[in-house]
């Protein structure tokens, strides 16, 4: 039939676009539309046939799920910067109203319309079933190892989050793989265990700490609430200090400084963050101010 043959054709250039998406911006447009029109071809080709309406139903909802679950995911995949929860919502929306027009839009066209061809879909569906699940298990498998490492208390099960290559640096904190995964995963840990040796880890596959402008922003983050976290909870100021020795930024080790001083009630702490040097004399200031 005709419909097949655009169907085929559409969602070759589907697939296409899926693989390219992931490299340029401009093309995920072109998959968004492109997804439409394959989703709305075969829903309309297994609606003109003459298989049960509820297999119709069942067939256009897995199709179209799969499909606007691809480009929702490809589209937030590689985004960064701190307005990524500002982006995502509204894409959400975009894919989950399109999904619910065009399934809809399905399920009148199957109760009107009844051909006299009949489709044996059973091939079909796997295949979607296998692509939906394939991709499942990628979006929630960093998830479950998390859950697994802290259940575990194991910081070696950490290391099996994976993360996108070091060629994407620049979109190392994206959506789908963020870095935050293993990154949390070993600060949750190396609290648990009072162990800054696995804060050391946070980050590590991008060399030593010799440059905190070298390291992606989450790690950086992550890796500067572990000491400070580790250090409040030991009530160990040592912690702080070589925080300052391995070239943190002085916003990271301030804190470091206060919250230790807050914990034990001892201003006798900014006195010696004063005469070392350790922070600007205002901040000093305001650690004094704190015992009124």
């Amino acid at each position: 039939m005709k419909s097949d043959g655009v169907s085929f054709i559409v969602g070759g250039i589907f697939v296409i676009l899926w693989v390219g998406s992931f490299f340029s911006w401009w093309v995920k447009v072109f998959l968004v539309i492109a997804g439409v029109v394959f989703s709305s071809c075969i829903a309309r080709m297994i609606s003109n046939s003459s298989i049960s309406f509820r297999l119709k139903v069942y067939f256009n909802f897995i199709l179209i799920f799969t499909v606007f679950f691809l480009i929702y995911y490809t589209l937030v995949a590689f985004l960064d910067g701190p307005d990524i929860g500002l982006l995502i919502l509204p894409i959400r929306f975009f894919c989950a109203f399109l999904f619910l027009a065009i399934f809809i839009a399905s399920i009148f066209d199957s109760r009107k319309r009844g051909g006299n061809f009949y489709y044996s879909l059973k091939f079909w569906l796997w295949i979607i079933h296998i692509v939906l699940f394939i991709f499942i298990f990628i979006v929630c498998y960093n998830p479950v190892v998390l859950v697994v490492a802290t259940s575990l208390n194991d910081e070696g099960v950490c290391d099996l989050i994976f993360e996108l290559p070091t060629s994407f640096n620049t979109v190392g904190e994206g959506y789908l793989f963020p870095l935050s995964y293993k990154s949390d995963c070993f600060k949750g840990i190396a609290i648990s265990k009072e162990d800054e040796k696995i804060c050391d880890k946070i980050g590590e596959r991008y060399g030593e700490y010799d440059n905190v402008w070298e390291y992606p922003f989450i790690c950086h983050h992550t890796k500067v609430a572990c000491y400070v976290e580790l250090a409040v909870k030991k009530n160990d100021i040592d912690i702080c200090i070589e925080m300052k020795e391995r070239g943190f930024m002085q916003a990271d080790f301030q804190n470091c400084f206060l919250e230790i001083a807050a914990k034990r009630d001892d201003p006798d702490i900014c006195t010696e963050m004063e005469e070392h040097g350790y922070i600007r004399k205002e901040i000093v200031n305001y650690c004094f101010s704190q015992f009124g």
